[in-house]
């Protein structure tokens, strides 16, 4: 798998976006960033471990997949949010609920 897969230029939204690997200490991850011109304006982690589970290497060729489409980044975004699952929480950082 190649180190990152970039997007077309768009007309609306970012000019680019790409899942690209970066190293965490000991280990390597997979994040969806996008932006505009040099500019990194966003990213997301994809959950399901490091680069070497096939839970993650699944999950990362969907999301090439889907930008190798044309998909919009909402719905990529939207893709790469919904494999994470429960994410934990710091004791007192509870997300409350109106």
């Amino acid at each position: 798998m190649s180190e990152g897969v970039r997007s077309q230029p768009a007309l609306v939204g970012p000019d680019w976006m790409g899942l690209y690997r970066y190293s965490s200490p000991g280990r390597r991850y997979y994040r969806l960033q996008w932006g505009t011109g040099r500019k990194v304006v966003g990213q997301l982690h994809v959950a399901g471990g490091d680069v070497s589970s096939p839970i993650v290497q699944a999950r990362a060729q969907a999301i090439q997949a889907a930008i190798a489409q044309g998909a919009d980044l909402q719905d990529i975004q939207a893709l790469v949010r919904g494999f994470g699952g429960g994410r934990r929480r710091r004791k007192g950082t509870e997300r409350k609920s109106y």
